[in-house]
C-alpha cells in the first residue's frame, strides 16, 4: 500500500481521510493531558489494524499549538515509526514488548 497525496492540501487531506477510514480501531484511550497557554499535549494509547491485517498498539503523543486567536496553528504527532511501518507491512506489533 502506498499513499500518494495529490491536489494540494484539500486533495491530500481527502486522500488521508479516505485511507484512515479503512483502519479498524480497537482501542483509543487518553492517558493524560498537559497544557499551557499556547499548546496542549495528549498522551494516548492506540490500537488499530490496517486493511492488510497488520496490527499496531503503542503510546503516542499528539501536540496541538495555538495561534494568537486560539485557533490550531500546528499539530505534531509523535509515534514509533518503526512499529507503524512493520504493521503497515502486515506484522502484528501488539506482541512486541
Amino acid at each position: 500500500m502506498a499513499l500518494v497525496l495529490r491536489g494540494g492540501p484539500r486533495g491530500g487531506a481527502a486522500a488521508r481521510a479516505a485511507l484512515v477510514g479503512t483502519y479498524q480501531l480497537h482501542d483509543f484511550q487518553v492517558l493524560d493531558l498537559m497544557s499551557s497557554d499556547r499548546q496542549v499535549t495528549a498522551q494516548i494509547v492506540i490500537e488499530l489494524s490496517y486493511p492488510n491485517g497488520g496490527r499496531y498498539r503503542d503510546e503516542e503523543l499528539h501536540l496541538w499549538r495555538f495561534d494568537d486567536d486560539g485557533k490550531i496553528a500546528a499539530l505534531r504527532h509523535y509515534v514509533d515509526t518503526a512499529k507503524h511501518i512493520a504493521a503497515w507491512n502486515g506484522e502484528d506489533t501488539t506482541r512486541r514488548p
